[in-house]
Order: C-alpha cells, then sequence, then structure tokens
C-alpha cells in the first residue's frame, strides 16, 4: 500500500483502575488490549444490515448446512445432515426470521478483536475523547513489521453496508464491516488491526515497536512516573514527550518530557 504510514499512534485513557490492568501490560509485557465490537461505544460499530433474503433453492441448499451446524452445535453429523435437508425439502427459508442469521453473525463478529489507531497524536477531540480529557497518552508504534503491518485503513460512508443471505459474508464484506464507520467520524484518520477470535484479549506486538510515548497536557505526574519506570525496564525503550497547550490558539506543542517541567 503505497499511503502506508510510517508510524501509526494509540490513545489511551489513564486511571487509577485501569492503569495496571492495560496501560502496564503494554510496557512491561509488550501486549495491547484488542477490543470487542460489541464494547464499542458507537451502536453502529460492525454492524450489518440485512435487506433482504434470497429464495433461490440452490443458495439455500449451500448455505443450510454450516447454519445447522451453528444453531445446534450438540448435534452429531447425522442430525445436522437430516436437519439440513428437512428444511430444504419442506422449503423452511421462505419463512426464515432474519433476525436469527444476523444474530449468528453478530455473535461471531463479537469474537474478534479490534486494535484502533490513528494517524494523527495531536487531534484535540481524540484526546479529550479517548485520552482522559488530555490526563492520558498517546503511544506512537513503528509500522515496519508483521504486528502492524496489518492494519488497514478506516472508510467513512453516509451507508451502512448491507448484506443480502444467505450467503456467508464474502471476505470483501466483512472488511467492509470491520473497516467502515459513519462520516462524522472523519477527523480520526483511523486504521483497525483484526485479531481473529481475539476480542477480550490482549496481544503481543514485537519488541522496539513502541518508539515514542506523549504525554497529554494534563497527565498526572504519579501516571508519568510509573511510566518513565516501565519505560526504563524495557529492552528498547521509547523516548519520553509531553504536549503543552500553546498560549495563543488552539493547539498542543511537543516537548522532549521534562524539557519546561525541569524533571
Amino acid at each position: 500500500m503505497s499511503n502506508f504510514p510510517n508510524y501509526l499512534f494509540k490513545y489511551c485513557p489513564l486511571s487509577d483502575q485501569t492503569i495496571d490492568q492495560r496501560i502496564r501490560p503494554i510496557f512491561t509485557e509488550r501486549k495491547l488490549y484488542f477490543s470487542s465490537p460489541k464494547d464499542f461505544n458507537d451502536p453502529f460499530e460492525c454492524n450489518v444490515e440485512i435487506v433482504r433474503f434470497t429464495k433461490n433453492k440452490e443458495r439455500w441448499r449451500d448455505f443450510m448446512p454450516g447454519h445447522v451446524k451453528r444453531m445446534h452445535p450438540g448435534f452429531n453429523r447425522k442430525q445436522r445432515r437430516g436437519l439440513a435437508k428437512t428444511r430444504i425439502k419442506e422449503r423452511q427459508y421462505e419463512n426464515v426470521n432474519p433476525e436469527h442469521i444476523y444474530d449468528s453473525l453478530k455473535t461471531r463478529f463479537n469474537q474478534h478483536g479490534i486494535l484502533c489507531l490513528t494517524e494523527v497524536p495531536d487531534n484535540l477531540l481524540m484526546w479529550s475523547h479517548y485520552g482522559s480529557s488530555h490526563e492520558g497518552v498517546c503511544l506512537c508504534f513503528d509500522c515496519n513489521n508483521e504486528f502492524f503491518g496489518r492494519a488497514n485503513k478506516v472508510e467513512y460512508l453516509d451507508v451502512c453496508p448491507t448484506f443480502t443471505g444467505p450467503d456467508t459474508p464474502d471476505r470483501e464484506l466483512i472488511k467492509a464491516i470491520f473497516y467502515s464507520k459513519h462520516s462524522g467520524w472523519k477527523y480520526e484518520k483511523e486504521w483497525r488491526i483484526i485479531q481473529i477470535q481475539g476480542g477480550g484479549k490482549s496481544h503481543i506486538f514485537p519488541s522496539g515497536a513502541l518508539t515514542d510515548v506523549y504525554f497529554g497536557c494534563r497527565t498526572k505526574e504519579k501516571h508519568k512516573r510509573m511510566i518513565v519506570e516501565w519505560s526504563q525496564s524495557m529492552s528498547q525503550r521509547p523516548k519520553l514527550f509531553e504536549y503543552h497547550r500553546e498560549k495563543r490558539v488552539f493547539g498542543l506543542e511537543l516537548h522532549s518530557w521534562g524539557q519546561m517541567s525541569g524533571n
């Protein structure tokens, strides 16, 4: 990808309740937490709108065995085949409830993990939304490795991706579902990494990939000290910076950590 960024950034909130669970492992274990789509604050995230179902018998014959297996995991092979055959023979698919298949898809999607990253480390709105109102940190990651090289750019749309059943969503549709958001979020300039079956879990990133740490303009000193200590224990230490408010404009100035505070 010609426009793939050299670096991507991750805004992280800091609080006494979460710093040990989510932030410490980044420095001490090189682990990043991948969220499940069900935990996102936007209800339109990873949402597929099923608009209609075909009544083509051949397409349902291809789809039904896998669907029965997912809906009845306790059935043996003979039972699954029998039920699938019965449903096709009796044309039960003509009265299928779309919500049942929709719920099945959502359950499967929610098992995957998503790491949200961005191209910009100094966006005021993102510091407010994702960086504990500027009390958090922003982490800079080198993308010249296999882990971050998997990232895909989010596409911003005004219309949700749609799905015509019963086929299992193909690669392009799955990509559209996971890598699309409403155009109102365009300012985030987001990139995402998907970890199959990895939702709600932490995953190890390469040594040296974390290159910089940016403290917010309100980051508490006790949290800074913790992160400084953890950074010093890493085999390849990230550089430390801090943002300060610009005096006469709405903006942030980046300084080496301690440059103005005398640390």
